[in-house]
């Protein structure tokens, strides 16, 4: 008959919060027994462990999240936020992601209106994007091609007049060299001027900044600081989450964690129409617009 291995709670010397010796040797054999034993298992704990570790982070920001600006409305984003496996991630670690899931819209006369617009490459863009995207970020009446849907990820974010008028400037004292850039990658007869092309374009609500001015205060929003308290809580967590991590590695069951039935996994470039863009709060920091 196989000889069964059972996890007991390591005791502890009397009067010691200390576990004794003999407990400690025996903690030590029957983990070093699931290591060897159970690899596979030990893989899908780590991933476990993450997606409870983010499941913790997203409650705590759930409870203290304000609503933000999203297109012309305040919504309570948080109730939106998904937490998720990276697909495709770029190192073999299993990577954990908290992100918000919006939806691509089409800019109309008036919600394109106070917009600047981020431009970024995917699989099969025409070349003159990587312009668009070098020169950028461009006020949304500067847009100098017709960008179709599929030709871009494009990133909407909101600005203030002199913001705008900022990235305006920029790009007008540069105007010869982007059209002749803009020309080379296929955008025949472009000209750098007042247009009215970023209108139906199709683009993703930069939601990341919009928390950002939020958690920090910045612009004039009043600062809600609700992600770094619960990042700062995840210290307190982690020994129960620990204890869960051990249990499943001797049991095997996934319900130890006590996941939401809304756990999934997303791909590294849905990711970034979102994720790469909260990284940034250039040019709209206060230290202004980086020179190219």
């Amino acid at each position: 008959m196989a000889k069964r291995y059972r996890y007991e709670q390591p005791s502890r010397a009397k009067g010691s919060p200390v576990l004794s010796m003999s407990a400690m040797r025996d903690y030590v054999a029957t983990m070093n027994l699931l290591v060897h034993k159970f690899p596979q298992r030990m893989e899908k704990g780590r991933e476990l462990f993450l997606l409870a570790m983010a499941e913790q982070v997203r409650s705590e920001v759930q409870r203290f999240a304000p609503e933000i600006k999203f297109g012309e409305s305040e919504i309570p984003y948080a109730q939106d936020l998904r937490i998720a496996i990276v697909d495709g991630a770029d190192n073999d670690m299993e990577s954990v992601a908290i992100y918000f899931e919006g939806k691509e819209v089409a800019l109309t006369a008036e919600t394109a209106d106070g917009k600047a617009l981020f431009f970024r490459p995917k699989q099969g863009s025409p070349k003159w994007v990587d312009v668009l995207m070098m020169y950028g970020p461009w006020p949304s009446y500067m847009v100098p091609v017709d960008v179709k849907e599929g030709d871009a990820v494009v990133v909407s974010r909101n600005a203030r007049p002199d913001e705008l008028n900022r990235l305006a400037d920029r790009i007008y004292v540069r105007r010869g060299g982007i059209e002749s850039a803009l020309r080379k990658a296929g955008a025949a007869k472009v000209t750098i001027d007042k247009t009215d092309k970023a209108v139906g374009i199709v683009v993703n609500e930069d939601v990341g900044y919009n928390i950002l001015k939020v958690e920090f205060g910045y612009d004039d929003s009043k600062s809600v600081a609700h992600w770094r308290p619960a990042l700062k809580s995840i210290k307190e967590k982690v020994p129960g989450l620990m204890n869960r991590y051990i249990k499943y590695l001797i049991t095997g069951k996934e319900t130890v964690f006590a996941l939401p039935g809304d756990v999934g996994k997303i791909g590294q470039m849905k990711l970034s129409k979102s994720d790469k863009f909260m990284k940034t709060l250039a040019p709209f920091a206060p230290s202004g617009v980086v020179d190219r």
